[in-house]
Formats: structure tokens, sequence, C-alpha cells
């Protein structure tokens, strides 16, 4: 949809929720950009480096604590940040194995579901407020 569409409104229950480029959409309202680590070597001490990172807001263990030496994460970057680099250099200057690293930012159909689902969402812009918003030209379907 991204590619095709330079404008988008996105509609709930009749109301016009939001409305801009797609790219804008998703920069101001898809959330947290978080990235899944795999690391092999001493859980804690993987924790301890990946807590250090500069950009790093949240280390939220994915596999279970078991005697094995291979280590998921996911790592929440502070807002308008993207710490992937720092953090891939932190682990290997530790002397940690870096498996895996991948980033994951929210698409447009993750904006559409926060923004349609039940529970509020804070920090909304008002396309009715925003006077760069021009409602005469917004992309029709279903609801996006």
């Amino acid at each position: 949809m991204s590619a095709t569409c330079s404008r988008v409104a996105i509609i709930n229950q009749g109301q016009v929720v939001a409305i801009d480029s797609p790219e804008a959409l998703m920069t101001k309202l898809a959330g947290e950009l978080t990235y899944e680590v795999e690391v092999r070597g001493d859980l804690a001490a993987i924790q301890h480096h990946l807590g250090t990172v500069a950009g790093v807001a949240q280390v939220e263990p994915l596999s279970p604590e078991t005697e094995t030496a291979h280590h998921r994460f996911r790592v929440t970057a502070e807002r308008s940040t993207v710490p992937g680099e720092a953090i891939a250099a932190t682990l290997v200057q530790a002397g940690l194995g870096l498996g895996e690293l991948r980033r994951h930012q929210a698409s447009l159909e993750d904006v559409f579901l926060n923004l349609t689902t039940e529970e509020p969402v804070a920090d909304l812009p008002d396309p009715a407020l925003d006077p760069a918003s021009d409602e005469s030209e917004p992309a029709t379907g279903d609801g996006l």
C-alpha cells in the first residue's frame, strides 16, 4: 500500500482517526522500534551488556532460562533512536557470540490495528486540527 499511495486516511467507526502519508503515519504512530537478538553466552552477562547500550529502553528475554548457551531477547529502542549497530558492537566487544540481530519496525497494518482497536492510544494527531491535512485526496477502501 505505501508504494502506491501518497496519502492514507484511516477510518474507525465512521470517524477519520488519522490522515497522512504512509511513511509519516508509520513514523508518528507505529510505536517502538524493536530488535530480536540471538546471542551465545552467559544469560546474565548478555542482559547486562544489552542494558548498557545507548538508546536501549528495555531488554526482554524470549527464551526460557535453561542451561543452553543460546539466548533470544527482544530489545526495545528508545524513541527516535536506532541502536542496532551499537547493540552488535557491544556484544562482539564483550566476547559474546552474536548469532542474529533482526530489526522490527511496525508496518502500516500495525498502525491501522493500533488506531482501530479498543485500547486508547496516546498522542494521536487529530486530523481535523491539522492544517496540513488535505482531506480531499485520502485513499479509500477497507479503512486503509
